[in-house]
């Protein structure tokens, strides 16, 4: 009799990203189209720039403001994107 190797497809892609060292640009990807989602087109008006670099997310504002208002936030959004990618991806935000 076979021994069958059965894996969920979900996992065997995810296998596969890793093997082929892509996973850390996917999760990267995948927080920022979250970070997008939630401020909204209004509030990403006044964003001039955001990047992820060693698991941060780096946002540059142009409102002092909002800038002020997003930082008091700061935990808030990191938890919802953390929640988004259904793991603790972001370890810190950081406003330029």
């Amino acid at each position: 009799m076979r021994k069958q190797n059965l894996q969920n497809l979900g996992d065997a892609i995810k296998q596969v990203f890793s093997d082929l060292g892509i996973e850390e640009n996917i999760l990267a990807t995948q927080a920022e189209l979250a970070f997008e989602q939630m401020m909204g087109k209004y509030i990403m008006g006044y964003v001039e720039s955001f990047h992820i670099k060693d698991r941060e997310l780096h946002i540059r504002i142009k409102s002092p403001e909002l800038k002020s208002e997003l930082s008091m936030g700061k935990s808030k959004i990191k938890d919802h994107i953390n929640q988004e990618l259904k793991q603790d991806y972001l370890t810190e935000i950081k406003f330029l």
